[in-house]
């Protein structure tokens, strides 16, 4: 089972997955992270690769047969195309609502950054793809 954590960070939560060295692929944008995985997630076996904008995906279609994401940008599109048939997508987002309230509070000018960016909004999106929603909250 061919597994890539988008934006993996550090790699400290992909450590708990236990997944195959040799079968796991993660991305990342940030240089200080990326030098950590090197040292880290790579000499384990673990595939690294850079990208310049966190929701690319620089891997071949249809090898991944899961794909994780806690925080990073994605494009939903693409995540369906490197998917294969029955793949997994399983994400952990921060939506434009998280927190308003105390931002509000905080700042009496704030404004959302991202206000499209809900969990309806994202559901309908892989819908629209022909993506069967397991579980979302």
């Amino acid at each position: 089972m061919q597994l890539l954590d988008m934006g993996t960070g550090g790699g400290k939560l992909l450590k708990k997955f236990n997944h195959p060295a040799k079968n796991t692929q993660v991305t990342e944008a940030w240089e200080p992270n990326i030098k950590l995985l090197k040292q880290t997630l790579a000499i384990e076996g673990v595939r690294v690769i850079e990208n310049e904008h966190e929701a690319d995906i620089p891997v071949a279609d249809n090898s991944l047969d899961m794909i994780t994401n806690s925080h990073a940008a994605f494009d939903a599109e693409l995540v369906k195309q490197k998917l294969k048939q029955n793949g997994l997508f399983i994400t952990q987002q921060v939506g434009a609502l998280n927190n308003y309230s105390l931002s509000r509070y905080l700042d009496h000018n704030y404004q959302i950054a991202y206000p499209d960016n809900t969990l309806f909004n994202t559901v309908m999106t892989f819908e629209k793809l022909d993506f069967e929603i397991i579980y979302f909250a």
